[in-house]
């Protein structure tokens, strides 16, 4: 399974977020919901990698 979710989004963002002080400030993390999807077994993709999940789902 795997999820296109938005990148930089302290909730769903992955590798890199706002810290939520919209102040634009960027922090290295996973936001809250990508990080109960990877808990789970779920593949990220944000729409900066969104070529690798149609890779993935061609080669399917």
């Amino acid at each position: 399974m795997c999820a296109l979710l938005k990148a930089k989004s302290p909730s769903c963002g992955y590798g890199e977020i706002y810290d939520g002080t919209f102040t634009r400030t960027l922090v290295n993390g996973v936001g809250v919901t990508s990080e109960l999807l990877l808990q789970h077994n779920i593949q990220i993709y944000t729409e900066k990698n969104v070529q690798d999940l149609i890779k993935h789902n061609s080669d399917d």
